[in-house]
């Protein structure tokens, strides 16, 4: 055979094999779309019965739920993807019926098995499932997959433990899940490199709320400053004003200087008056400049008028940050910080040259930005007045001489 026709029976045979495969994607593609028509026939009745389950209100949600339970395989399978994405959306009855559902359909246990399968594409998508249907039972089985080697799955892992120990949590257990929850959660950032990523787990501890605090408390007196740090911040956001006196010693006494950092902002969150004189401790010289600084803030969230004294001097203190985040504090003390930051600006107490700046630079750009409390603006405006008197007085006693 010659070459030319070797070319040719090759073309025609590449025609044919390219026209075979188009044909065979246009029936798969047809078969599919056929399937799905079917899905969506079967599945639009449905809604209907999946809406007021997810609505969970009265007696005829749970008659929606026990219709949808005995499905037949066919309808299951049609309703089943919008029963999981619905799921994650809804909380109190809605999500209690739905679990109740899923787990009457078997759904449920075919999750917990698949926790343990080998593809970890599986453990991660049954993890997911279980968090986003907040299943307290499964607490012991997720923290277990904070140990899984694969990283995807661990992160799974812990952002499921947040929702499935969080208040809410449908199922038995649910007295233990929060506590259990928040311990795993603390462990996982045990040892040389957690084993999830430390935001991720705050975000979890968050979601699990105040029955996590006695885990929290417990963990400030952990060996790892990860786990410190981590349990200071997550106390601070829930406002667990019992945590104070422990957090205070660790702005004091804590070896490490991010420790100290997130105890002192956490304080301030907590504004607790008797974190005062710990905050004032923290700011001295001798400390490290970024603890001072989370310190300085903290007193101006804390509003203590005590540490007004305290304040006024670090306004020119020669770490600028410092000073910038005490003039800042004392605006946020309210009126008695105003007052004297407009009595330094305006050189009516005794303060250097930096201090009597930082303050006016402070009141000018809080009275321009419109962020002044009428209460400050009244501080301000006295002050002023007392200037332009004392000013007016001194010229009067000028010229009568």
């Amino acid at each position: 055979m010659s070459p030319l026709a070797l070319v040719t029976a090759g073309l025609v045979l590449v025609s044919v094999l390219v026209l075979a495969l188009a044909v065979a994607i246009a029936v798969v593609r047809a078969v599919r779309a056929r399937r799905a028509a079917r899905a969506r026939a079967v599945a639009e009745p449905l809604r209907p019965l999946l809406l007021e389950v997810a609505v969970g209100e009265g007696p005829e949600a749970e008659d929606a739920a026990a219709a949808l339970a005995a499905l037949d395989p066919t309808g299951w399978r049609s309703v089943e993807p919008a029963v999981l994405a619905v799921l994650g959306k809804v909380r109190g009855d809605g999500q209690r019926l739905l679990v109740e559902l899923l787990a009457a359909r078997g759904v449920v246990a075919g999750a917990r098995r698949d926790l343990t399968a080998r593809s970890a594409v599986r453990r991660a998508t049954a993890a997911e499932l279980l968090g986003a249907a907040g299943y307290a039972p499964a607490v012991a089985e997720l923290a277990a997959l904070l140990r899984d080697g694969d990283p995807e799955v661990r992160l799974v892992a812990a952002r499921a433990l947040g929702r499935a120990g969080a208040p809410g949590a449908v199922g038995t257990g649910v007295e233990e899940a929060p506590r259990a929850a928040a311990t795993a959660l603390l462990a996982s950032l045990a040892g040389a490199r957690p084993a999830a990523p430390p935001d991720v787990v705050a975000r979890s501890l968050l979601l699990v709320g105040t029955p996590a605090a006695p885990a929290l408390l417990a963990a400030l007196a952990a060996p790892e400053p990860l786990v410190r740090l981590t349990a200071a911040e997550v106390l601070g956001r829930l406002g667990a004003t019992t945590a104070a006196p422990a957090l205070e010693d660790l702005v004091l006494r804590d070896p490490v200087d991010a420790v100290r950092v997130r105890s002192a902002a956490a304080l301030g969150r907590l504004g607790v008056p008797s974190a005062t004189s710990a905050l004032r401790a923290a700011t001295t010289p001798a400390t490290a400049s970024a603890v001072r600084r989370a310190a300085v803030r903290s007193l101006g969230e804390v509003g203590d008028p005590s540490s007004l004294r305290c304040l006024w001097g670090l306004l020119d203190d020669a770490d600028g940050g410092v000073a910038d985040a005490a003039a800042a504090a004392l605006l946020g003390l309210g009126a008695p910080g105003v007052r004297l930051l407009a009595q330094v600006s305006s050189q009516g107490a005794s303060a250097s040259a930096a201090a009597v700046a930082r303050a006016h630079e402070v009141v000018t750009c809080a009275v321009a930005a419109e962020v002044m409390p009428p209460a400050g603006l009244a501080e301000v405006e006295a002050v002023l007045a007392d200037v332009l008197a004392r000013a007016s007085r001194g010229a009067a006693a000028e010229v009568a001489a």
